[in-house]
């Protein structure tokens, strides 16, 4: 099936129930695609259970920007459960974050910047997204947790957006080791003192399962858009 290419104003058009029929006829998570993309674009396209990402694998066309809607989708619910990860952190980590000070938006540009660091592992983040996410932070939108060293260095870090109910946890990174683990438990945290029913991680991945994120069908995860209990 052709990815249709729409325009900024098809595209805050679109809703979920255009959506579902593109997803049911797609083979691929890649279900739509756009010339631009900015802050008011990402709001719209959480809300109806896509994200956005540059093209892969075409450095030709880098204003083309793909948007998913993954066939499997990675949550964490909020709270997590008990027996798993992030419901309760082993003591190793538990130990690494007595050395971390964290904090919330005390550097939303440095975490954004180190995240934007396209050359490493799974780097994806283009210009035009650090603009859409730097304008979605001052309108109090995105968010950052960060971890530092005793020293005032920092260690590491993640960033995320509210989006309605749950909060979409975007991109992480490292410098020590622990330091984006730390984060994560922050951000979890957070999402509970905020109300968040879950977070969303996308794509499910083996790393995030061990840590407490379950794997929801695509129309599952629709219907907790809805408001209905995750997993039905």
């Amino acid at each position: 099936m052709a990815i249709p290419l729409v325009t900024r104003g098809e595209f805050l058009r679109l809703d979920r129930r255009v959506l579902e029929p593109l997803r049911g006829a797609s083979a691929v998570d890649l279900i739509l695609a756009t010339l631009s993309v900015d802050a008011e674009m990402m709001m719209h396209g959480y809300g109806a259970g896509i994200f956005a990402m540059p093209v892969p694998g075409d450095d030709t066309r880098p204003d083309v920007y793909a948007w998913y809607l993954p066939e499997r989708r990675g949550v964490i619910p909020v709270p997590p459960a008990a027996n798993t990860w992030l419901g309760r952190p082993p003591r190793s980590l538990r130990k690494s974050m007595r050395h971390f000070s964290l904090s919330v938006d005390r550097d939303f540009a440095a975490v954004l910047a180190h995240c934007s660091n396209l050359p490493r592992d799974g780097g994806w983040i283009s210009p035009a997204l650090e603009v859409a996410y730097s304008a979605l932070h001052a309108q109090g939108l995105a968010l950052s947790v960060e971890a530092w060293e005793p020293g005032g260095a920092l260690a590491g870090g993640l960033f995320a957006v509210r989006a309605g109910d749950f909060i979409s946890g975007e991109s992480m990174f490292h410098l020590r080791p622990d330091a984006s683990k730390a984060a994560l438990v922050a951000l979890v945290e957070l999402a509970g003192t905020e109300g968040a029913r879950f977070i969303d991680t996308q794509w499910p991945t083996d790393h995030l399962r061990r840590m407490g994120a379950v794997e929801l069908p695509w129309r599952a995860y629709l219907d907790a858009l809805e408001g209905k209990p995750l997993g039905g």
